[in-house]
């Protein structure tokens, strides 16, 4: 019973994997890890917007900078998965939603 069920969880996945890589192109690499998808940004503004076009209302869980990397955990109700977003590099204004996040240089501000 537990097999079926991680099965059918990979295999929703694996679908939803192939259509975010199919809509990000070039801009990032998408992978799938501990049943999570895992999207790494070369180009976070195109990324994040692909992102919010593809959930439609996403629900940001967490977010954290690591050095020069900045991560996002995020729900995306629409397809019930979650999704870990991640941009590197110096990010002088990197606009998530208005309401609740906001990368401005190297300080994250939520409020």
């Amino acid at each position: 019973m537990a097999r079926k069920k991680r099965d059918h969880l990979r295999e929703r996945l694996g679908i939803i994997y192939w259509e975010i890589l199919e809509k990000m192109n070039n801009v990032a690499n998408v992978s799938i890890k501990k049943n999570v998808i895992r999207i790494k940004a070369s180009d976070p503004y195109t990324a994040w917007n692909i992102i919010e076009e593809y959930c439609e209302d996403p629900v940001i869980i967490n977010a954290n900078r690591f050095g020069n990397e900045y991560c996002v955990k995020l729900y995306c109700p629409s397809k019930n998965v979650h999704i870990e977003f991640i941009a590197e590099g110096q990010i002088r204004i990197f606009y998530l939603d208005p309401f609740l996040a906001l990368f401005k240089d190297e300080v994250f501000i939520v409020g």
